[in-house]
């Protein structure tokens, strides 16, 4: 910065001082808007939220594994079914071929009850 009287004098280095300049700035919230309540009031619907996800997954296992049982039983008893029509079906068969080969039935019948 310099200053003179005259235009001649401005231009002359004992005019012209030196300056410095340093600046701070700082920075104190003092109301944050309640950021940090609606921050911790998210967290814990996200926390509820997953409780939730994990109560319902543990359920749906729970449902699957007695939904499983239920249909092996099932199936274990449409197998024993199974295996008497099998037993039943075999009786039919020989009932035939002896009736067939005594002269008293006939091929079709054997062909039926081999089917």
């Amino acid at each position: 910065s310099g200053a003179g009287n005259e235009w001649g004098t401005v231009f002359s280095s004992d005019n012209w001082f030196g300056s410095s300049l340093i600046g701070v700035s700082m920075s104190v919230p003092i109301f944050d808007g309640f950021a940090k309540a609606a921050r911790i009031q998210k967290n814990r619907v996200q926390i509820n939220q997953l409780e939730n996800q994990r109560m319902f997954l543990k359920e749906t296992f729970k449902n699957e594994l007695y939904t499983a049982k239920a249909n092996l039983k099932n199936d274990l008893s449409i197998l024993d079914v199974q295996k008497e029509n099998l037993k039943l079906a075999e009786e039919v068969y020989q009932i035939a071929r002896i009736k067939y080969n005594e002269g008293i039935g006939s091929n079709l019948e054997v062909v039926e009850a081999d089917a």
